[in-house]
């Protein structure tokens, strides 16, 4: 009796052990990735791509199973556009500790003031606006990264493009915050070696209310070529003000005006012939896959038009701020905010928005072999041939 009581006995013990382990493999960590995106007000067409883009890798990175047992999980938060209210957002997603990784969206402003509730938190943060000073100083900014065109990089395509095409008096209209003053500032440092001279140099307000105004005094300079450093729609509505102004004129667009690859209507018609420095991955049903890298760049690109019926530029962005966050994640083993931000710091990342290189000198990724030259024809954007 007593060797079938052990039996027993050792019978449940081993289903009991048995079931804890199952249990154990059978446990998922949540990996909580909190964002702060502009899903309402003026810039709500951008921060509504990011948070598409942002669910849609989520999506995909879970089915995949890189993770192990582990799941992301998205926190999204609408800033309305506000630096006040990006900042209450903020500071409540960097005091949850279940929350490991923020991502911010196109409100430079926004992060840039606070920036210091992020070091404070010591919550890695990557940011998706194009303003220099989102990433810079490195020094008061260890916790922020940036996955975002840079401005000057994109003010040396710009110059190559515009002196190759023969232009010589330019006029520039940037926006009225601090990516336009950055990429204007960028761009007009390279003009004089260039050979370049500007006529005019317009700001324009973010929502594009004062377009007209604009497009009637930089036509009057007569330039060879007009160089709109806006984000889209205030871009399209320029290039159409200008063309109602008989500017007959090179246009050439920033990467902040890269929107949809699709053009209609009268926006395709005024940016016709027209090109936009920015990422390959806007047309990358033109990219043949030769590299793991390109193949999953095409892959990411069919699977969002796919999904939204349309490709949306900004998305890649907002892909490799996932993908770098899944990175930190598998190399290390480890969810802590500091072991996450220590090895975003050091990432090499072959993106969906092309080669992304962070130091600890430099946190802002995208290389600048990134950045290509598109043009507007039959309706869409194509690579430059």
């Amino acid at each position: 009796m007593k060797a079938n009581r052990s039996l027993v006995v050792c019978g449940v013990i081993a289903v009991l052990l048995a079931g804890g382990c199952q249990a154990s493999r059978a446990g998922t960590e949540e990996v909580v990735v909190g964002a702060d995106l502009e899903l309402s007000g003026p810039n709500a067409n951008i921060g509504l791509v990011y948070a598409q883009a942002l669910q849609l890798r989520v999506d995909q990175i879970n089915r995949s199973g890189d993770l192990g047992n582990r799941k992301l999980t998205l926190v999204k938060r609408d800033n309305r556009s506000d630096p006040a209210t990006s900042a209450a957002n903020i500071s409540a997603m960097a005091a949850d500790p279940s929350i490991k990784a923020l991502i911010t969206g196109a409100c430079g402003a926004c992060i840039v003031g606070a920036a210091k509730t992020v070091n404070d938190a010591r919550i890695p943060t990557i940011a998706l606006a194009l303003a220099t000073n989102v990433a810079a100083p490195v020094a008061d900014r260890r916790y922020i990264f940036k996955l975002a065109p840079n401005a000057d990089d994109d003010a040396t395509v710009l110059v190559s493009e515009l002196v190759t095409g023969g232009a010589k008096k330019i006029a520039l209209i940037h926006s009225d915050d601090q990516f336009g003053t950055d990429a204007s500032d960028a761009l007009t440092s390279k003009f004089g070696r260039a050979g370049l001279t500007k006529v005019a140099n317009e700001k324009v307000a973010a929502d594009g209310s004062d377009v007209a105004a604009v497009a009637d005094r930089v036509a009057k300079t007569k330039p060879d070529a007009v160089v709109i450093l806006a984000y889209s729609p205030a871009a399209e509505h320029l290039a159409k003000a200008l063309r109602a102004e008989d500017f007959t004129g090179r246009l050439m667009f920033g990467s902040g005006a890269a929107a949809n690859l699709f053009l209609a209507g009268d926006t395709a018609a005024a940016v016709d012939g027209s090109s936009m420095v920015f990422t390959p991955t806007l047309v990358s049903d033109d990219i043949i896959a030769t590299s793991p890298a390109k193949s999953n760049r095409v892959a990411w690109f069919r699977e969002y038009l796919s999904t939204y019926g349309t490709y949306a530029a900004y998305a890649s962005f907002a892909a490799d701020a996932v993908g770098l966050v899944v990175e930190a994640v598998t190399q290390t083993n480890n969810t802590s905010r500091d072991v996450l931000r220590t090895s975003i710091e050091t990432a090499r990342l072959d993106g969906l928005s092309g080669p992304i290189r962070l130091t600890p000198d430099n946190h802002s990724g995208l290389m600048p072999q990134a950045v290509a030259v598109l043009v507007a024809a039959n309706g869409r954007w194509q690579l430059a041939s």
